[in-house]
């Protein structure tokens, strides 16, 4: 029997290595572009070195409709107060109301509401598989991903004021659909000066707006560092693979487009997950030791991922001396593709070493500072004891769900975590 992995093995410097190898050769990662589908291609090539069966998955999504819909807003807006001016509320309400319905279908929920009226672009997902050496009983999935977002001008500067400039847009959209609907209506008036009052919101999303024409980031944290623990990962297992586990690395593409290429992934194999029993433990934007904390919740914190898995890793964790705390995502946080997992039922956490909160400072992420010295070696370190402890005791003793009490029957689904409202953190 090959020895286990142990948390001893792990090599910060090479992940690091990799790391900034990658950063120099793919500095802009935008889904879609050649650098993107390089990045891929090096990827692969690493697990393949590192010893194990890797390949690439196509898939077609429109990348530019995440950010690009800002635009589509901001003329539903503008026009919007045009027809308000004029008094014509009947027409200006559909405006406000067609514009609100995109940012809560793309930004809040992360659903491709208008991804028809963009182009279409081909990006691929990368897979690894290591095999369980002996009968299988469980799949884990370990996820990263490989693109890059566009640079966010609101974290340029006065990073404390990122909550109104990002809700801003949609609490004037809101405020003037309920006042247009109200008016046409007959509810009540408006005077000119609610008219001035709403010109005030163009500001806010026009800046939106100019987000899908913003270059990409370096994105070492967000997230080319988690992808290099893949392949320690790949490399670690290669020889010394867990007995009753199989164990999958994945990359996903179109992860900063709003969650396309984990989405893709689940269509594509869904009836392999929830044919087997499986669970996900995604890595997304590791910066600070600090904030490393393990995820129960995703969308905005609307979505709950498993409780159960989470506290599990978290009570493992502790016994091995990394305490990671266990959190809903805060409203405004944004999504990571464990999402595109629960949503299908699979039990799925995300581990995150960025601020959970609204109100944020320091952040380098979706910025030109998102580069290789922003990742702290204790977070890598201190993730992979994590990952590797969470990945010997699936093995030696599988995984199971639970719902009030009783064991669900295995096959991979995770019907209780969706219910879970408070998070499902029970231990």
């Amino acid at each position: 029997m090959a020895p286990r992995v142990v948390p001893d093995h792990i090599e910060v410097k090479r992940i690091k290595a990799l790391l900034e190898e990658w950063i120099r050769r793919f500095p802009a990662r935008l889904p879609g572009t050649p650098g993107c589908e390089e990045a891929g291609e090096a990827i692969e090539e690493a697990f393949r070195r590192a010893g194990v069966k890797a390949w690439r998955e196509s898939f077609v999504c429109s990348p530019d409709a995440f950010m690009g819909y800002h635009v589509y807003v901001f003329l539903l807006y503008a026009v919007g107060v045009v027809f308000l001016a004029y008094g014509w509320s009947l027409a200006a309400g559909p405006c406000f109301l067609a514009a609100l319905a995109m940012d809560l279908g793309e930004f809040v929920l992360f659903l491709p509401v208008v991804d028809r009226l963009f182009p279409r672009k081909v990006c691929r997902n990368v897979i690894a598989e290591i095999p369980a050496a002996k009968e299988e009983h469980l799949v884990v999935y370990v996820c990263a991903h490989h693109d890059a977002a566009r640079e966010l001008p609101y974290l340029k500067r006065r990073q404390v004021l990122y909550p109104l400039k990002v809700l801003g847009g949609e609490a004037f959209t809101l405020g003037a659909a309920l006042c247009a609907l109200g008016v046409g209506l007959g509810w009540w008036t408006l005077g000119p000066g609610w008219v001035v009052f709403f010109v005030l919101g163009i500001p806010f999303l026009f800046q939106r707006a100019t987000f899908v024409f913003r270059h990409g980031v370096p994105g070492a944290g967000d997230n080319l560092v988690a992808c290099a623990m893949l392949v320690e990962l790949a490399r670690l297992y290669a020889r010394r693979p867990p007995q009753y586990l199989t164990l999958r690395l994945v990359s996903f593409d179109a992860e900063e487009s709003g969650l396309r290429g984990s989405a893709a992934f689940v269509r594509r194999h869904r009836d392999e997950l929830r044919g087997k029993a499986a669970v996900v433990l995604n890595i997304d934007s590791i910066y600070r030791r600090e904030d490393l904390q393990i995820l129960v919740s995703d969308i905005n914190g609307l979505l709950p991922l498993s409780g159960e898995l989470a506290s599990a890793v978290a009570r493992w964790a502790e016994e091995e001396g990394v305490g990671l705390p266990v959190r809903r995502m805060t409203f405004g946080g944004g999504g990571t593709d464990a999402a595109s997992f629960a949503r299908a039922g699979i039990p799925a956490v995300s581990f995150i070493g960025i601020a959970n909160r609204m109100i944020r400072r320091r952040l380098v992420y979706h910025t030109m500072a998102d580069l290789p010295p922003a990742v702290e070696d204790e977070a890598v370190r201190d993730l992979m004891r994590v990952l590797l402890v969470g990945l010997r005791r699936l093995d030696e003793e599988g995984y199971a769900v639970y719902k009030e009490g009783e064991t669900v029957p295995k096959g991979g689904r995770d019907e209780g975590a969706t219910r879970d409202r408070r998070g499902g953190v029970r231990g």
